[in-house]
């Protein structure tokens, strides 16, 4: 005999509502998304319909840059029955419910000495519990999103000598000198930064922001396809004038991608080499791409950028840390 589901409340019952701490870092649309959560360790803990977990994972390039362990940490829970997730997001029951499992897992921790992460909307319950445990916001984040078919695509000046290639374009003998520039160019255009590898003073005991941007680079130019390696060059003086890496992201449905990092050398800037460098987006990308832009609060220009490409503002996140082991400072009570 077949059944139907007759009503919305009743639907709700067979539908899994799923959250994760750092949902815009994913690009996913909400907090609190209907879908079928990835199937990872560790396993779901709680009771009945309403279950959570802690992931923990370690970033080995930083781990090794900073000399110890470094983690980045988020909350995953899943309510399938009865849509308590979806109604009480913001209640005092899920910040208590937060609180204790926090503990729990802290109690748990396997990390004698180590820099522990998260990205959490602050408007949101976790922030404040994770403040309650210790950890402290080291860094304000601003993410921007659009489809690559909506960005806005500037004209080009007939008579500017920048010409636009990737990395794949430009022949084997001459790839060398192309990356060269790319990091005299980081050199000079990353001296400063908003993040928390220019910021946190445990971090910068350690290594400079500079150094952290130099050692990116070169994981860059092991790990992303050439194809992914956008050039700005003037064809005038062969010098390239900016340069744009771009990477493809986790998400949901449609491909996510990003650009891990893009810069111009001082003298081009003013001249739209990063709106042409956006240009040559909808030329690499798939056509249903996801545009995952993030930036800090602070960096106004590379905000107003975003803004000037078409892409919209649709979240923010801050990022908090707490530091496990000898070196950490006290936890406030």
């Amino acid at each position: 005999m077949e059944t139907r589901i007759r009503d919305r409340s009743t639907a709700e019952e067979f539908r899994k509502v799923y959250y994760r701490s750092d949902w815009p870092e994913t690009g996913l649309d909400g907090p609190v998304s209907v879908v079928d959560p990835p199937v990872a360790t560790p396993a779901w803990q709680g009771v009945g319909n309403r279950k959570w977990r802690w992931v923990s994972e370690r970033d080995d390039f930083e781990s090794q840059l900073y000399g110890l362990p470094v983690w980045n940490l988020r909350l995953e829970i899943l309510d399938s029955g009865s849509g308590w997730l979806a109604k009480g997001l913001n209640s005092t029951r899920l910040f208590r419910s937060l609180q204790e499992i926090l503990q729990q897992f802290l109690a748990q921790t396997p990390w004698p000495h180590a820099y522990v992460a998260a990205k959490v909307v602050q408007d949101e319950p976790l922030f404040q519990v994770l403040v309650d445990a210790g950890f402290e916001q080291v860094e304000q984040r601003c993410l921007y999103k659009c489809n690559v078919r909506n960005l806005v695509r500037s004209r080009e000046n007939p008579g500017n000598p920048v010409q636009y290639k990737s990395l794949a374009e430009i022949t084997i003998n001459q790839r060398d000198r192309v990356r060269e520039q790319i990091l005299e160019i980081c050199r000079e255009g990353f001296q400063h930064g908003y993040s928390r590898h220019y910021s946190d003073p445990f971090l910068l005991s350690k290594a400079t922001g500079l150094t952290y941007i130099l050692e990116v680079m070169s994981l860059n130019f092991k790990r992303v396809p050439l194809e992914l390696v956008l050039l700005a060059l003037d064809t005038d003086s062969d010098c390239l004038c900016g340069f744009s890496i771009l990477s493809e992201r986790p998400g949901s449905g449609n491909p996510h991608y990003t650009q891990l990092l893009s810069a111009t050398r001082r003298e081009y800037r003013g001249r739209g080499v990063y709106a042409g460098l956006t240009r040559q987006l909808p030329r690499i990308l798939p056509n249903d791409t996801q545009l995952l832009n993030v930036t800090h609060a602070e960096n106004c220009a590379m905000r107003r950028a975003y803004q000037d490409t078409g892409r919209l503002h649709y979240a923010d996140t801050v990022v908090l840390r707490r530091i496990f082991g000898s070196a950490a400072p006290p936890v406030r009570a």
